[in-house]
């Protein structure tokens, strides 16, 4: 019974359905925010002001999603090798072609 499962086709094609209400464009808002850099004991070493565009996607339901737009460039991701005990990712470049 599982082998037939395997070899069965859809009884129709598979169609992407166009959105019931047109595509609207997102509205951007401008947030600004501290960001600071602590050393291995969590104490503050640098703090500095920055600002990013973001805006609020409703799913539904009750639920909003917030997305902040990230712009096109390099930046590294992920934990120092010195940081081992709570790395989960090496770090590494990552490139952004076009913002997202």
């Amino acid at each position: 019974m599982i082998n037939n499962l395997w070899h069965q086709q859809p009884s129709e094609p598979i169609t992407q359905q166009p959105p019931s209400e047109p595509i609207t464009q997102p509205i951007f808002s401008e947030s600004k925010f501290e960001v600071v850099t602590v050393n291995r004991k969590g104490e503050i070493t640098a703090k500095a002001q920055k600002k990013a565009k973001s805006f609020q996607e409703d799913l539904g339901k009750g639920v909003i999603l917030e997305m902040v737009a990230i712009p096109r460039g390099k930046f590294m991701m992920g934990t120092d090798e010195q940081e081992i005990e709570r790395r989960t990712m090496r770090k590494n470049c990552v490139k952004i072609d076009q913002g997202l």
